[in-house]
């Protein structure tokens, strides 16, 4: 199977559809060392009548990610975990949660996440997220 996607990946890179650089990555598989905290955000910020806001989670390759969310009293008004792979997404793996704002109210909202690998220490990253309807 390696045999034919170094086939593909040639064909590709002499029809000029990828560059040198990126042939090489193109087949790249998640490795231990993928997991490592990066940008954690969420879009659009502020959410203005909107039905959701993405959590946007650079954490490498994760064997889970807890999402808290709680609002400006630290009441938690939603919570979930990732149990599937990160997509890669401009070369780095991360996670992206779309989170319903049905039943929320306008307000600011404040986000712990957690991601978890056996034999490491967590990742723990907060942010805060706006909701305007």
């Amino acid at each position: 199977m390696k045999g034919k996607l170094t086939i593909i990946a040639s064909v590709l890179l002499c029809a000029g559809l990828v560059s040198a650089q990126s042939s090489g990555s193109l087949f790249h598989q998640p490795q231990e060392s993928d997991f490592k905290l990066g940008e954690v955000y969420a879009f659009p910020n502020p959410a203005k009548s909107t039905s959701k806001t993405t959590l946007h989670i650079e954490a490498g390759v994760a064997d889970e990610v807890e999402i808290r969310i709680y609002d400006a009293s630290g009441g938690i008004v939603h919570q979930t975990r990732l149990l599937e792979n990160p997509r890669r997404i401009q070369g780095l793996y991360a996670y992206e949660y779309a989170w319903s704002l049905s039943g929320v109210g306008s307000g600011i909202y404040f986000f712990v996440v957690a991601a978890k690998k056996a034999g490491r220490p967590d990742l723990i990253s907060t942010g805060k997220c706006a909701v305007i309807k």
